[in-house]
């Protein structure tokens, strides 16, 4: 990595071979899996299509994928980058938007959101995503191990 491991995710970029490692890893790891073959051509498909050597792009390319393949058609918006790290960069970003009163996140965040103090200075509310985890893994081993991935990513705790 040319920019080192602090780069902006805008000055990342990834290697040549990068699809055919990610491929590689995706196959060695869901290999037998319950859906592993009837859907693992369209996944390799959508890696091997996508031409950048950009990361975000490369990343935002592949959640456009996930996302039509579990039918979801929830609208995708680009922000411009951040200014800082963390919870002071997200909200930098947010501030940008006019009315933005609330963020909803994944319970992962937590981690490194903590008290979320920059949202609540900003007047914006942190609600936590009540969806139930079921993976420590990946979308991919909720696509390749469930029949209706999307029941289970929209599946919230009782």
């Amino acid at each position: 990595d040319e920019h080192g491991s602090y780069a902006s995710i805008h000055d990342k970029r990834i290697s040549e071979d990068s699809p055919a490692v990610l491929i590689d890893s995706i196959t060695r790891i869901y290999k037998g899996a319950k859906f592993y073959d009837e859907r693992i051509d369209e996944v390799v498909e959508a890696i091997r299509a996508i031409e950048t050597r950009h990361l975000w792009q490369f990343n935002l390319e592949l959640l456009i994928f996930i996302r039509d393949m579990l039918g979801i058609t929830t609208p995708i918006s680009m922000a411009v980058p951040t200014i800082g790290r963390g919870s002071e960069g997200l909200v930098s970003v947010l501030k940008r938007y006019k009315g933005i009163t609330h963020y909803l996140s994944g319970t992962g965040a937590k981690a490194y959101m903590g008290d979320c103090a920059e949202f609540t200075e900003a007047g914006i509310e942190v609600i936590w995503s009540k969806h139930e985890a079921v993976t420590g893994d990946s979308i991919l081993s909720v696509i390749f191990d469930y029949e209706n991935p999307l029941e289970i990513v929209m599946k919230e705790h009782a």
